[in-house]
C-alpha cells in the first residue's frame, strides 16, 4: 500500500508484517545506470516495525538487483554502505525466506539507507524491495519504503 510517511513527499511504499506466511515485493521501474558519474548509489528512507528473532529475523524484509533483464539476485552486506542486514531468517516457522539475510526489528525510526550500486554502471537496472512473513506474530506497521534515488558524482 501507499502510505503518507518516510522522510519527505505524499507517500511511501508500506509492506504489512502479517501474522501468516506472505511473501510481497515492489519492483522499481527500469532504470538505465551511467557510466562516469560514480560512485553510484541507491538511497532509500526505510522505517521499520518487523518481527525480530534475537538473533536473526522471523519476518524480514530484503532488497534485489537486476541487470540488463537478468535474474534477481539478493544485495549483500558487502554492498550495504550503512544499515546491514539485521541476521538470517529463521527457518522454524515457514518463512519463505528462511535462510536468507534480512532486516528486521521493532522499531527502527525513518533512516536512510546506502547501497553501493557502482558495479552496475552502463546497465539498465531493477530493484525489487521483497518482505517475507512467517505464520506466527505480525507487526500491522510493517516495512516502509520512501525516498528512492540513485546519486553519483561527476568529475570536474
Amino acid at each position: 500500500s501507499l502510505q503518507n510517511v518516510g522522510d519527505s513527499g505524499t507517500a511511501g511504499w508500506q509492506a504489512d508484517d502479517l501474522p501468516e506466511v506472505n511473501d510481497t515485493s515492489v519492483v522499481s521501474p527500469q532504470m538505465s545506470l551511467p557510466n562516469g558519474v560514480g560512485p553510484l548509489t541507491l538511497r532509500f528512507w526505510n522505517t521499520q516495525t518487523i518481527e525480530d528473532g534475537g538473533a536473526g529475523c522471523y519476518d524480514a524484509g530484503q532488497l534485489f538487483v537486476s541487470a540488463d533483464n537478468g535474474p534477481f539476485t539478493q544485495v549483500t552486506d558487502a554492498d550495504i554502505i550503512n544499515n546491514d542486514y539485521d541476521g538470517t531468517i529463521d527457518s522454524g516457522f515457514s518463512n519463505p525466506a528462511a535462510g536468507e539475510q534480512g532486516w528486521c526489528g521493532d522499531p527502527l525510526a525513518a533512516t536512510q539507507f546506502n547501497v553501493d550500486v557502482d558495479t552496475y554502471a552502463g546497465q539498465d537496472v531493477q530493484f525489487s524491495y521483497r518482505m517475507a512473513s512467517d505464520s506466527s506474530v505480525g507487526r500491522p506497521e510493517g516495512w516502509v519504503i520512501d525516498n528512492v534515488r540513485i546519486t553519483g558524482c561527476e568529475a570536474p
